[in-house]
């Protein structure tokens, strides 16, 4: 298997026994019989000025600690710079005209990007240029090593490519040694890793956190103060970092690896992101919660929820800012009708000069007034819930667990309080970060709260958040959304293409389905594919075309193709890159949409739009109380748990409350559910329990779920009364025959 030729790989340069092993300085505290265990696993190599100890892409699998010297480590610029970008940024305003009656319009900003890529040693590299430098008594190579003891758990043999180009910048003494050295000798031995954390604590400390946007005003004093004040921690494939519900007592910086962020709701558990070196996590808890607000109208279907900070949420029909509380389905509430905003530990709720109709605050009109927790306002039909955030201050919100083998740099709450105090700028970026990644996790969870039919399931379109459509009904073939989707992209080269899998009339084609869990996301070894606030996914410029993302997407939406961009020397030359739908990131809608003459094409979320037919599902897999997977497994497992176990409360349903079904739940199907004995009817019953061959039927109206008996022996009741057909209730009680039961709605519209 993959892991046993890893493990006994020929490492050429000189191997060195256990006394030679025992002598070398950088080793000491490791007794000399635990290496007598690793025969071969260790080799001392010299390199010359100038010559590459690895390269960039090569599948690597050992770590380096070096012992002389210092190395470079660089990223091959060819692959940041295309040179159809370079040519595109010098077009005139007639060009970006031009540009968009062909199909592409003018970018619009994007916000903050990162500074530096994060790499497989001690540091980070600029992203204007991509170069750092490796001391003596550093390890690099070790991402790649650790990413290899994981290949059996993985199930495939996939070894992890080097990210970067290490070279010699001096003459160079390393030891080379396999990944179980590593993983099972110099992280169990307290003296090196001391050694380690110390040298990091000194010379990556600093450049590590202002790598990240947030912190690069930080002072050199105030990095004197973390230094010695910060934990590294160490955590195993699969380990809990923290869960939901624990105490806030800690800020995270990934220094190694990568963690899942997860968050648990009714049912089971909806991955939020997942993140790798240079991101952070671990900040909500500590920062001072908002208010959720959230808003009811009369029919199934119309809620929606917002977090109010201490900036203004305006509420209405049509409210315009960044963070809204949209009623399109109350025409008693003006376009833009009140505003909201946090005042201590409540809410002050203001009505607008544009607001028509009063605000009703505890039976009384009012145009302003201060709402605490559990209290609600109305106006016109719709009622505004003043809720307590979850991410409450002090209470962590998400649970986030390692994926690989992580290592982080923990700050203190009280000491991450004290920077935020001592540095506005950095306060500021990360209220900002924490409030946007908070809003993206409630719009999240709420695009989880609807079920889909059996077929919408099985093909996994539950995972998808953002879905492009094809009509068929209206499409003609004439090909227009795909040579838009070429003209937007510098490389040009098309993320769509008119194929993939069928349902009902449409075309699910194949493009980025922007996921409730990116498995894409999880393997990228210079975190260059990332999930933007708007939960597109991107891939940065520094993309080394590995393809990790690529077998890692279960839609084969990420594709590597080979494009052409300049070197250092300026000369041209082609290097693979992963491409992806980004949902036109830098555009104000997908291009793809707007060029399509027919309205065929359309971006739906897929929940919401197939809404008509989510009462088809049956509920047969099982998962609570299955055995502790790991790897793969776990996420496809969470795949599972998010797409199933969320269903029972949501699908409307028939529950069972005697008989040989007693405690059954029978989900309702599209266009309409038979209860009977007869073959051809949904549900079977027995002619014991007095239900007739076609007993009745329930079959949804204009929304309206409508129960009507087929000419019954023994007839249908609803709430104890005989009914021929009657609109049914959330909670009604049925009796059919000698069975009852009771009728649920869920959450379908």
């Amino acid at each position: 298997m993959a892991k046993d030729v890893i493990l006994s790989a020929d490492l050429g340069g000189t191997p060195l026994s256990p006394d030679e092993l025992a002598a070398v300085p950088a080793l000491s505290g490791i007794r000399k019989e635990i290496w007598g265990k690793f025969p071969g696993a260790i080799a001392r190599k010299e390199f010359a000025p100038g010559e590459v100890i690895f390269r960039q892409g090569e599948n690597g699998t050992t770590a380096f600690l070096l012992l002389e010297g210092a190395v470079e480590i660089s990223l091959n610029r060819m692959l940041l710079a295309p040179v159809e970008r370079r040519e595109r940024s010098r077009e005139s305003g007639i060009g970006s005209l031009l540009r968009y009656l062909k199909g592409t319009p003018a970018r619009t900003a994007n916000g903050r990007t990162r500074t530096h890529i994060p790499v497989d040693g001690a540091v980070d590299l600029p992203v204007d240029n991509p170069i750092g430098r490796v001391e003596a008594g550093e390890l690099f190579g070790e991402l790649s090593a650790l990413a290899a003891l994981k290949q059996d758990r993985l199930k495939r043999a996939k070894f992890y490519p080097r990210p970067a180009t290490a070279r010699a910048a001096t003459p160079v003494t390393v030891l080379e040694m396999l990944p179980n050295i590593l993983n099972n000798v110099l992280y169990n031995a307290p003296a090196f890793k001391e050694k380690l954390n110390t040298n990091y604590r000194t010379r990556a400390l600093d450049t590590h956190l202002r790598s990240v946007p947030a912190f690069q005003s930080l002072s050199g004093e105030f990095l004197d103060h973390l230094r010695s004040r910060v934990d590294l921690v160490d955590y195993q494939p699969g380990q809990v970092i923290f869960q939901q519900g624990d105490p806030s007592n800690a800020f995270y910086l990934i220094r190694l690896g990568f963690v899942k962020v997860s968050q648990q709701f009714a049912g089971g558990e909806m991955v939020l992101a997942y993140l790798s070196r240079g991101s952070y996590f671990g900040e909500m808890g500590i920062l001072p919660a908002g208010v959720r607000v959230r808003a009811t109208g009369l029919e199934k279907g119309q809620a929606s929820d917002v977090l109010v900070y201490d900036e203004a949420v305006q509420c209405g029909r049509a409210p315009k800012g960044a963070a809204v509380l949209s009623t399109p389905w109350d025409s008693a509430i003006s376009r833009s009708h009140f505003e909201m905003q946090v005042e201590g530990d409540k809410l002050r709720v203001a009505q607008l000069a544009s607001g028509k109709n009063p605000l009703i605050y505890k039976d009384q009109a009012r145009t302003s007034f201060v709402a605490g927790a559990g209290e609600q306002f109305r106006v016109g039909d719709t009622t505004f819930e003043v809720l307590g955030d979850t991410a409450s201050q002090g209470v962590r919100n998400t649970t986030v667990t390692a994926m690989d083998y992580v290592q982080c740099v923990l700050i203190k709450r009280e000491d991450f309080l004290e920077m935020l105090d001592r540095f506005p700028d950095v306060r500021s970026e990360v209220v900002q970060v924490a409030r946007a990644r908070r809003r993206a996790d409630l719009n999240t969870v709420n695009r989880v709260q609807l079920v889909s039919l059996e077929s919408f399931l099985d093909q996994e379109l539950m995972q998808g958040q953002n879905l492009l459509l094809m009509d068929l009904d209206r499409c003609t073939r004439c090909d227009e959304c795909v040579q838009a989707c070429i003209k937007t992209h510098d490389d040009g080269v098309s993320r769509l293409f008119r194929d993939g899998l069928r349902f009902d009339r449409y075309l699910v084609a194949t493009a980025c389905r922007a996921c409730l869990d990116p498995l894409c996301m999880t393997q990228c070894p210079v975190g260059s594919i990332r999930r933007k606030e708007t939960l597109d996914i991107v891939i940065e410029d520094w993309c080394i075309g590995c393809g990790n993302c690529g077998r890692d997407c279960p839609y084969g939406a990420i594709n590597i193709v080979p494009l052409t961009g300049r070197a250092e020397d300026g000369s041209i030359a082609v290097a693979p890159k992963a491409t992806v739908c980004d949902l036109c990131a830098e555009y104000d809608e997908p291009n793809c949409v707007r060029a399509c003459p027919h309205d065929a094409a359309i971006r739906i979320e897929p929940k919401t739009f197939f809404a008509r037919d989510l009462s088809g599902v049956r509920l047969t897999a099982t998962i609570a109380g299955t055995e502790a997977l790991t790897g793969r497994q776990a996420l496809e497992r969470t795949q599972l748990q998010s797409g199933l176990m969320s269903l029972a409360g949501l699908v409307p349903r028939v529950e069972v409350r005697n008989g040989p079904k007693a405690g059954s739940t029978l989900p309702l199907k599209h266009p309409e559910t038979v209860f009977g004995r007869a073959n051809e009817c949904d549900y079977l019953f027995t002619a014991q329990e007095g239900v007739s061959r076609r007993h009745c039927r329930i079959f949804s109206r204009e929304g309206k779920f409508i129960i009507q008996d087929l000419g019954s022996a023994n007839g249908t009741y609803v709430n104890g009364e005989p009914v021929t057909e009657r609109e049914l209730s959330d909670g009604d009680t049925l009796l059919l025959g000698q069975v009852e039961a009771v009728f649920l709605a869920g959450q379908v519209q």
